[in-house]
Parts: C-alpha cells; sequence; structure tokens
C-alpha cells in the first residue's frame, strides 16, 4: 500500500521512437499521493513507428526504477 513512509510519488512514460532527431517523448506524468491512492496507471498510445516504451518511476525508499519495451510497428 502506498504509505507516507513508503510510497510510489509519480511514474513517467515516455516513447523513444525510431529515426527521430529528438528524443524520447513524454506521453505521461501520473503523480500519486501517499495514504490517498495506489501507483497503478494504464496508458493507450497510437504509434505509427517502432521503437522503445520507458517507464521511469519515483519511490521515496528506494529512488528511482525505470523499465524498457521494445515495440515494433508493422
Amino acid at each position: 500500500p502506498n504509505k507516507a513512509e513508503h510510497s510510489i510519488r509519480w511514474i513517467e512514460v515516455y516513447f523513444r521512437e525510431e529515426g527521430r532527431p529528438f528524443n524520447p517523448i513524454m506521453l505521461a506524468r501520473m503523480e500519486f499521493a501517499p495514504v490517498y491512492s495506489e501507483p497503478e496507471a494504464k496508458l493507450k498510445v497510437k504509434l505509427s513507428k517502432s521503437g522503445s516504451i520507458m517507464a521511469v518511476e519515483y519511490c521515496n525508499v528506494h529512488g528511482l526504477w525505470s523499465a524498457k519495451e521494445d515495440i515494433k510497428v508493422g
């Protein structure tokens, strides 16, 4: 559970598009309040080019965490 002493404060989602000169593109940022929220989010995107999706989250105890997934279009 999201408690004041240990909680996910925010999640950011980025897309790094293949062949794009300026990357990455921020798709979303979700902020969470300890005690009053659960750090869960869904994001639906429409992509026309391949690339990779990266999520970054901040925990007030463990710091930053990230994960990346390659996406192939077409």
